[in-house]
């Protein structure tokens, strides 16, 4: 005959077996990832994942394959409805398509970029769009459109910097920006020339 014997099992077993079950409740915890150095989510750090990748093409010069990057970043971040990496993934996105030279689907983009932004303030992903913005209408020959998209992105620069002079990468986002602003100068210039002919 069998018999269920739960009920004689004294204090101290019962003790030691919840012990036991609270040791590997915690072994399970720490080895799944729910220990303190993961600080993202899963699905958020899968979209910084996806960015950095989509970056890492993108200076490569393999735009096909950073734009694939750049679209599953976008849908991942709406999936966790993360608003700064959609206007990241936007901006990303509308880079690539103006380095392929599909200058309407890039004005899409960042346009969307800043539609998004509008929500999110921010002052960083704005001065990329803009900077973006700038480059595009530069590209299409619209000088005063592009004098204007770059002067913004100057302000918005200045004002996250705040003031800040003297670091490499301060100085490098300036420098890009006025060595920008001179392009679109010569071109204002060569416009007006061909006007007084």
């Amino acid at each position: 005959m069998f018999v269920h014997a739960s009920h004689r099992v004294g204090r101290k077993k019962r003790k030691a077996v919840l012990l036991a079950l609270g040791a590997l409740l915690l072994t399970l915890v720490v080895a799944c990832g729910g220990g303190p150095k993961n600080k993202l989510p899963p699905r958020l750090t899968e979209v910084k994942r996806l960015a950095a990748e989509g970056s890492y093409w993108f200076q490569r010069g393999c735009f096909g394959r950073a734009e694939r990057y750049f679209s599953q970043a976008l849908e991942a971040s709406r999936l966790v409805d993360d608003l700064e990496e959609m206007v990241r993934a936007y901006n990303n996105l509308g880079a690539v398509a103006l380095v392929q030279g599909h200058y309407v689907e890039a004005g899409e983009h960042l346009q969307k970029a800043l539609e998004f932004n509008d929500l999110l303030k921010s002052a960083r992903e704005e001065s990329f769009a803009l900077g973006n913005l700038g480059s595009l209408a530069f590209k299409a020959g619209r000088y005063q459109e592009a004098r204007l998209a770059y002067e913004g992105a100057r302000v918005d620069f200045e004002a996250r910097s705040g003031g800040r002079r003297g670091a490499p990468a301060v100085e490098r986002e300036i420098d890009s920006i006025r060595e920008a602003l001179a392009r679109v100068e010569a071109g204002l210039h060569a416009e007006e020339g061909r006007a007084d002919d």
